[in-house]
């Protein structure tokens, strides 16, 4: 099935906004004997602007004004024979559906009657959302001044990892943004709109985010029933820029932050240390205003960021006795020594057992020293401070240089032709230089790096009145984000590296992965512009009771994929090669990563040989959906969707995917009934990837029941397909990976460091061949990925206590269906029932493969005893990437109270009470799978569980001054102290997320949660032990008992507005976490590591203080 492209040219050329920037108004129009009335004419007229909309009553007595920009409008009814009934005042907000009757009295009268309009009730439909607005954007409190920040006022919304990086001292990105949940729904699983159109990534990141001063404001759609709504796990959010008016306005500002103002972080002051420098200036403005009058309006905005921040990183290096080869004084957290086994020790006892020698003296011999290791042991910086007394750890401090400079510029032109069609367009650009703090001089520091984050914003709107009872609009959009990393410049051959390293198309660090060590090297870079083209409408017409919508949504996704993780290499040096007595079982107090690392005995690593792709996939997206008053007090929401995510393709078809079930090429020379071959893209079938699935049909269905004049009761129930982003899965062949087999077994050495690739380099040779890659592993995907979904349904009580004041109690539901995971599936994981021959599993065997495969780990004479015991033997590994095949169910109940500005005071308070289990949490990374053969067993509570979340802001006007409700009168003088005051708060109290503890372990009957936790012991370490060799363990992914630090945070506003003719200054300032409440980060969860349940970091940040000045005119 296709869908023609001159269907989705004819739709969108008939269209309206098919998401949320604008708002409506619609009512019933009744006598004083509620009868209805046709032909009244009603006029929606913005007060800013003074552009003016009509309609009129149709047969039922219904009128509808739809695509109205947010803002505050004057209603008017007229009709002969009647007297005029107005309403001024009527605040609407983005994406809302504003409800105003009005009754009609006889004419002739010289009277105002006033429309009854219930601005913050919702009548007409079953959405749950939140609306954040201007007053709010302008007043609360925001580290680096993002508005999307505020997005966690809304009920049911948590953030990942990355989301908050902007707070603190990290001016963050904006592609990190994406990393919020709404109501149960994934991480960068959300869609983004800005004006109207997608504000996101082909891969699902953010794009431009606007300054505050530029936000009108924004909604979160929480439970978006209406069928306009796609591509969403879980909500949409939607932000509106400002545009100008009637009156020239402006504002500039300065907002700064200097460590002089700031407290210290906990573990700082434990460790005695001083504070780093730290400096922020913010600055920028904006200016608005008429170039026609009533006709045509301006907007533009400036914002720059400079930022200084010599961070004080601590670190633990080799000591100079471990150099040395002498670990006679290593110890443990218990001050036991850590003793060093020789892997060429290693042997098989009788009993099974495998078991090795310890060097004696705990010192390892010079002449077993690797050349390449000792290179790299010499790279580290010499210890600076004595560090942990018993360990030695964190014995290495260093201040680095953290800078940022951020330009963002946005311009904005809204030109009325007539009255019923309007214009509008926007362009916006922003770049950020990120470069990062060093840990230690000399250009091998792990995170030494620039980042380049470009941004790309643009969009044209048209909307025309058609009728007075149909509208249509037609927006198209282009986003564009570009993240580039750049690493130090390195020759590898500098470490003692073999000729052939020469061959790598880099010239940067290899990047070490050492146990008991900070890592060492920055080997990894990327250049990545992602596109987004999109093209959004509707047509909205009034029929009778039947306000009917239909419209279209087309977007291209592009992914311009170049990021190398590994081009130097990547090796791993755990403590497996110098632990005993029993090789294959870990202690606290046996093995060292530094020592594996000076003996050249790695525990794996790789080089990856990536070239750039070009990806592109096209989403189209169709609705219908049909508002039904069915009576005055009754509205039925009945919606379809139809959304189809066509396969990804890439430009020049360097695109393959695993045939797991094709009979394999090498079957017959091994005589070996041999599974598994890589197809390719435009070769072995059609372009695209993956099938495209033409299944996703999505019904919707809504009821808004009024109970009372100032009463609704709404339920809603909507089936979403997930979005499908535009990632690097699976182009075997043209980028390859060349793994470092430092043992065949996991227990003897076999490729040393010296010399990590003698077989040479599995390079990219474009042959479209099925068995490319055999003996290395194979990454990609199957061609049979359905678009996953979500089932979520909602039950809400909305009380409106008085005009501004709205109550809101709601049930909450959303079930995720074959959603995409993260956790990579590894096809060729070895079945359990095995698992029973133990150490026989490392025995060398005869390889039925040598000879057949020419290079890598399957070309030895002999292979490991499991190797043959895969599913796919002639592959090291078969990784399925990002499966759709995760689910994850949500509850909630959730109570919020909302006021909007009224005797000064704008309020937004919510708590919810929740649960989310699923099977994973992420749609990138995560957990590891612990047993493929039973997935069922990774369920349990999700990473991100939260039972409860309290959120409460909110901005209020002292009453004091002129203006003002109290002391009115007071002398200029006298004002300008006491008067023009403005308080604004946030306050967060939230459940921490659940720990996870490393698998496999044991976990005894015993609970681990303690009633009083320490960061020296946050839970009962003792419950837990390592698991036994070739056993999974008892270990949930993560723990249903015991939760890291929770959210006790508030953050506040103090402003004072001075007026001084015609222009306004507000000076003001912004403390974060004013009580300076230490909320700690996760304890270390490793069973085997020395500060086994230890917290060692602090999660958020200190107070903070940050001063500005506004000048408004």
């Amino acid at each position: 099935m296709r869908i023609p492209i001159s269907l989705v040219v004819l739709l969108s050329a008939l269209a309206q906004p098919l998401y949320g920037q604008t708002a409506q108004v619609s009512g019933r129009v009744t006598d004083a004997s509620d009868r209805v009335v046709a032909g009244v004419t009603v006029t929606v007229a913005h007060r800013d602007t003074g552009v003016a909309r009509t309609s009129v009553t149709n047969e039922e007595g219904y009128y509808s004004v739809p695509a109205l920009p947010p803002g505050t409008y004057v209603i008017t009814a007229e009709l002969e024979g009647f007297a005029a009934a107005e309403r001024d005042g009527l605040v609407l907000v983005n994406d809302q559906a504003a409800r105003a009757d009005v009754v009609l009295r006889p004419g002739g009268v010289d009277e105002q009657v006033q429309v009854t309009a219930h601005a913050l009730l919702e009548s007409e439909n079953a959405d749950v959302g939140n609306v954040v607005t201007e007053r709010s954007i302008h007043e609360l409190p925001l580290n680096v001044r993002e508005p999307i920040s505020l997005v966690t006022l809304t009920p049911g919304v948590t953030t990942g990892a990355n989301f908050g990086s902007g707070g603190g001292r990290s001016a963050g990105r904006n592609f990190f943004k994406a990393n919020f949940r709404v109501a149960g729904g994934r991480n960068r699983g959300q869609d983004v709109l800005l004006d109207g159109v997608a504000n996101v990534t082909a891969d699902a990141f953010v794009g431009y985010i606007p300054p505050v001063d530029a936000t009108q404001e924004f909604k979160v759609e929480t439970n978006a029933f209406s069928a306009e709504y796609g591509r969403t796990t879980g909500g949409i959010l939607s932000i509106v820029t400002k545009s100008g008016t009637n009156e020239l306005r402006g504002t500039a500002y300065e907002f700064y932050r200097n460590d002089a103002l700031d407290s210290t972080d906990f573990f700082t002051t434990q460790a005695g240390l001083e504070p780093p420098d730290f400096t922020r200036n913010q600055f920028g403005g904006v200016v608005g205003g008429p170039i026609l009058a009533d006709r045509t309006f301006f907007f533009g905005s400036y914002e720059g960021l400079r930022q200084e921040f010599p961070q004080t990183l601590i670190s633990t290096v080799p000591t100079m006795a471990q150099r040395a080869g002498d670990f006679s004084e290593t110890r443990d957290a218990q001050g036991r020594r850590i003793v060093i086994y020789d892997a060429l020790t290693t042997r098989t006892l009788p009993n099974g057992d495998v078991v090795r020698d310890p060097f004696p003296g705990n010192r390892i011999p010079e002449d077993r020293w690797d050349p390449v290791g000792e290179s790299v042991l010499d790279s580290y910086p010499e210890p600076n401070q004595p560090g942990d007394p018993v360990t030695g750890a964190d014995n290495y401090a260093f201040t680095g240089d953290q800078t940022t400079d951020t330009n963002n510029y946005n311009v904005r032109v809204d030109h009325q032709l007539s009255e019923g069609h309007r214009l509008f367009g926007r362009y916006a650009y922003q770049r950020s230089d990120q470069e990062a703090a060093a840990r230690w001089p000399g250009g091998s520091s792990p995170d030494e790096s620039t980042l380049i984050d470009r941004y790309n914003n643009a969009v044209l709107g048209d909307t025309i009145v058609i009728s007075p009872t149909t509208t249509a609009e037609v927006q198209a959009g282009f986003t564009r984000a570009h993240a580039n990393i750049v690493a130090p410049a390195f020759d590898v051959l500098q470490l003692g590296f073999p000729q052939y390293m020469s061959q790598l198309d880099t010239s940067l660090w290899p990047q070490f992965s050492v146990a008991d060590a900070t890592n060492i090297g920055n080997g990894f870079g990327n250049d990545q512009p992602r596109n987004t083209y999109s093209v959004v409408g509707q047509v909205h017409r009034l029929a009778g009771r039947h306000l009917v919508k239909v419209g279209v949504d087309f977007r291209v996704l592009q992914f311009n994929a170049f990021e190398n993780n590994d081009p130097a290499g990547s090796f791993s040096f755990s403590r497996s090669m110098t632990q005993g007595p029993i090789a294959n079982q870990a202690s606290p107090n046996a093995g060292h990563g530094v020592a594996s690392l000076l003996l050249g005995t790695g525990s794996g690593g790789n080089v990856d040989h990536v070239s750039g792709l070009a990806l592109q996939r096209r989403s189209y997206g169709l609705f219908i959906q049909d508002d039904w008053r069915v009576t005055p007090r009754l509205t039925v929401n009945l919606g379809l969707r139809y959304d189809v995510d066509t396969g990804m393709t890439e430009r020049f078809d360097r695109l393959t995917w695993l045939d797991l079930d094709a009979p394999s090429p090498l079957a017959e020379a091994t005589a070996l009934p041999l599974r598994g071959a890589v197809r390719f893209a435009g070769t072995d079938g059609p372009r695209n990837q993956l099938d495209t699935d033409w299944n996703n049909v999505a019904p919707r269905v809504g009821i808004a029941y009024r109970a009372g004049p100032d009463t609704v009761v709404r339920a809603g129930y909507g089936i979403f397909y997930a979005p499908m982003p535009v990632r690097r899965i699976g182009s075997i062949g043209f980028d390859t990976e060349t793994p470092w087999v430092a043992s065949l077994d996991g227990l003897v050495p076999t490729n040393y460091l010296r010399n990590p690739f003698p077989q040479g380099f599995n390079l990219p040779t474009g042959e479209r061949d099925p068995l490319t890659n055999v003996g290395f592993n194979l990454s990609s995907t199957t061609r049979d990925q359905p678009v996953g979904y979500t089932q979520q349904w909602s039950l809400s009580v909305q009380r409106q206590l008085d005009d501004r004041l709205l109550l809101d109690i709601s049930y909450l539901g959303n079930k995720g269906t074959k959603l995409q995971s993260g956790v990579v599936f590894e096809e060729n994981s070895l079945a359990p029932e095995h698992l029973a021959l133990g150490n026989q599993l490392n025995a060398l065997v005869e390889n039925p493969f040598y000879g057949l495969i020419e290079s890598g780990p399957l070309s030895s004479p002999t292979v490991a005893h499991e190797q043959l015991l895969l599913p796919y033997p002639q592959y090291t590994s078969v990784a399925r990437q990002f499966p759709m095949a995760t689910s994850a169910i949500y509850h909630a109940l959730a109570l919020k109270a909302e006021r909007r500005a009224s005797s000064g005071l704008t309020l937004l308070a919510s708590y919810v009470w929740s649960k989310l289990i699923d099977h994973a949490s992420e749609q990138v990374g995560g957990t590891s799978i612990l047993n493929f053969y039973d997935r069922r067993a990774e369920r349990s509570l999700s990473t991100y569980d939260t039972p409860h979340n309290l959120v409460a802001s909110a901005v209020y006007e002292l009453p004091f001054g002129r203006d003002r409700r109290w002391a009115s009168t007071l002398p200029t003088l006298v004002d300008a102290l006491v008067g023009g005051w403005t308080v604004g708060a946030i306050a967060t109290f939230r459940s921490g997320f659940p720990v996870a503890i490393s698998r496999p372990s044991v976990r005894g009957e015993q609970s681990p949660r303690l009633d009083n936790p320490t960061i020296e012991r946050w839970f009962d370490t003792d419950v837990f032990s390592p698991a036994e060799p070739f056993t999974f363990g008892n270990v949930s992914r993560t723990l249903p008992d015991v939760r890291r630090d929770g959210v006790r945070n508030v953050d506040m506003t103090l402003s004072k507005n001075v007026q001084v003719g015609h222009y306004r200054l507000q000076i003001r300032a912004d403390v974060f976490n004013i009580f300076n409440r230490t909320q700690f980060a996760a304890p270390n969860g490793t069973v085997t590591s020395a500060s086994f349940g230890a917290v060692t970091s602090q999660g958020n940040s200190p107070r903070e203080v940050q001063l500005g000045l506004k000048l408004y005119w």
